[in-house]
């Protein structure tokens, strides 16, 4: 006759009791939960206070027109920034957004072609400051 295998029954011993442990809980259960009534429910309100209101008489802004030169000089440089990046035979000039200023390249000889571009700029946007551009 072969011998019985105490590893299985062990394991069967242990399912037994988990079963059983089981069991138990959901039944220990079932009884702790009580039916609550709906009369037996009572709702207490908490009393609350009223926001204070603030009367607010100004916002901070400065309503004010801007001058005629801030005006005239921000399309000028709107303007311009449409048209780059475009190329002139002594220079051509791009924007950079990055560091919201005109790059304009100097061709050779620069020191000629700065002066033309410095030119150029007074004619065709007088408005726009020349610390707007690098120069390279």
């Amino acid at each position: 006759m072969p011998k019985p295998n105490t590893l299985i029954y062990a394991i069967l011993i242990i399912i037994l009791l988990g079963l059983i442990f089981l069991f138990t809980l959901i039944s220990s259960r079932k009884s702790t939960i009580q039916k609550i009534e709906p009369s037996h429910i009572k709702i207490t309100s908490y009393p609350t206070a009223a926001a204070p209101t603030i009367e607010i008489k100004k916002t901070g802004a400065i309503i004010e027109a801007l001058p005629s030169e801030v005006v005239n000089a921000v399309a000028q440089e709107r303007n311009l920034r449409k048209k780059t990046p475009f190329k002139e035979a002594e220079f051509s000039v791009e924007f950079d957004p990055a560091n919201d200023k005109f790059i304009v390249i100097l061709t050779e000889p620069k020191d000629k072609n700065k002066f033309a571009f410095v030119n150029w700029l007074k004619n065709n946007y007088p408005l726009v400051s020349l610390n707007r551009f690098i120069l390279k």
